[in-house]
């Protein structure tokens, strides 16, 4: 019906429209792609570098407390629930405390009577070392994949402008058909191909409007935990529910120190007295929404 005849125009930009199609389609799917894998492999890695902390600091207490060295053992007299509550950038301090302590213990005088009466020995280091490189490697990996989903989207209209403009024109040429034997049939494929474009896909029904960022959460406190704890307890206000917020991104001094699904966090692994100023920031589909007031604290 269109190939080489007149208008010739619609032909050849049919053809360009064909070029645009592929990085287009790929440019959508890097904009659609799902986050949930990236907190699951950050889950799963936090939860290892917890338990191997946790396993190699006790190791530790004993070692220092059979020593007589209770200045030694005090930081790692911690139970395991004191390393589940620790956060990301808290979590990596604190397991390199334990391993710095360790390869003391390895590279001194003793270390073969260590090795054998603890299990702390070089190869235990490094079996820590490594699990804590794999959840830095991922650690801030959801947040980097909401904020390149966002940045997609942002572009997102500035990268359909030429395919656009070039539909417009092949709207307005496809009538010429019209006069054609079999024109009017051509005509009105077209335009009932076009109608299922303008409403979102093969479905035919009405595109669904946008999800709007998420506001900056209201009323947040921190509270300090239980006195030598080295806790602090940050909660804050909801998001309404048509804003559609599946986490919260924690933030002390504009760093992020944790991802939770509620609007409370509990953040461990601190000096007792310790000052902490704390933001929180709402996170749907659509991206990372504006910061909080800060409000600042100090740990239990």
């Amino acid at each position: 019906m269109w190939e080489n005849q007149v208008p010739k125009s619609f032909g050849t930009k049919l053809v360009q429209a064909e070029a645009l199609f592929g990085p287009l389609e790929e440019w959508c799917q890097a904009q659609s792609q799902s986050i949930g894998g990236f907190a699951e492999d950050k889950a799963v890695q936090e939860a290892e570098l917890e338990g191997a902390a946790f396993q190699l600091a006790q190791a530790l207490v004993t070692c220092f407390l059979d020593a007589e060295n209770l200045t030694a053992a005090e930081p790692f007299r911690r139970g395991f629930s004191y390393w589940q509550l620790l956060r990301d950038a808290d979590l990596l301090l604190r397991s390199q405390d334990v391993i710095d302590a360790a390869t003391l213990l390895t590279t001194g005088a003793g270390a073969a009577a260590i090795a054998d009466n603890y299990g702390i020995s070089t190869a235990a280091v490094a079996a820590l070392v490594a699990t804590r490189e794999d959840f830095a490697d991922v650690a801030s990996a959801p947040a980097a994949a909401r904020a390149g989903r966002k940045g997609y989207s942002m572009l997102m209209r500035e990268r359909f402008k030429p395919m656009r403009a070039l539909f417009r024109d092949l709207d307005r040429l496809v009538m010429q058909f019209t006069p054609r034997p079999g024109g009017p049939q051509f005509v009105e494929g077209w335009e009932a191909a076009r109608n299922v474009i303008a409403t979102g896909g093969g479905g035919g029904g009405p595109v669904p409007p946008a999800i709007p960022l998420p506001t900056a959460p209201q009323n947040g406190s921190v509270g300090s935990g239980n006195p030598g704890s080295g806790e602090v307890s940050f909660s804050w206000q909801p998001a309404p529910a048509a804003e559609q917020v599946t986490d919260y991104n924690v933030y002390r001094d504009g760093v992020l120190v944790a991802t939770v699904q509620g609007p409370s966090a509990t953040l461990g692994g601190l000096t007792s007295g310790e000052a902490v100023t704390l933001t929180v920031r709402a996170v749907n589909a659509t991206g990372e929404g504006p910061g909080s007031e800060a409000v600042t604290g100090t740990a239990g």
